[in-house]
């Protein structure tokens, strides 16, 4: 009985070596095992280090159009607030030179680095004026654009 339990321990000894061979054991993870899963993580990190890149050129993009969009606002307000039948500011303007293409004198300013143009014309009704008013970011900036808005204005 003694030889029979000595086998049989020795027996089940050799398959959990065995079975331990097969799944790895204390041997660890070859060369190339760790190559792929170092060449796996490098490009997983590249990917994310462009995504932070144009994450970033988009953040800057949405904040200098919303920068723009309020300059055009605030530009709109002032202009509301002006006398049409005396101001020069909300006059017709000429038909040339283009007044929202270039600095037309009564017809632009500076608010920062940002150019404010605006165009006046006749309105679709009696005492109404149509206002475009567009403005330009600072020159040199990456992916900026013109913002412009159009809208109403009528005589009180």
């Amino acid at each position: 009985m003694a030889q029979w339990l000595d086998r049989s321990r020795s027996r089940s000894r050799a398959v959990c070596r065995r079975n331990s061979r097969r799944a790895g054991g204390d041997r660890g993870f070859t060369l190339v095992e760790v190559l792929i899963a170092m060449s796996i993580m490098t490009v997983g990190l590249v990917a994310v280090a462009q995504l932070m890149a144009v994450s970033a050129q988009s953040h800057r993009l949405g904040r200098m159009t919303s920068d723009g969009a309020r300059l055009a606002a605030a530009k709109i307000e002032e202009l509301v607030k002006l006398n049409m039948s005396s101001h020069p500011s909300v006059q017709i303007t000429p038909a040339s030179p283009n007044s929202l293409a270039q600095n037309v004198t009564n017809f632009w300013d500076m608010s920062g680095q940002y150019t404010r143009r605006w165009q006046l014309s006749a309105g679709p009704t009696a005492n109404t004026r149509r206002l475009t008013v567009r403005v330009v970011p600072p020159v040199g900036l990456p992916l900026a654009k013109n913002v412009e808005v159009t809208t109403i204005l009528r005589r009180w």
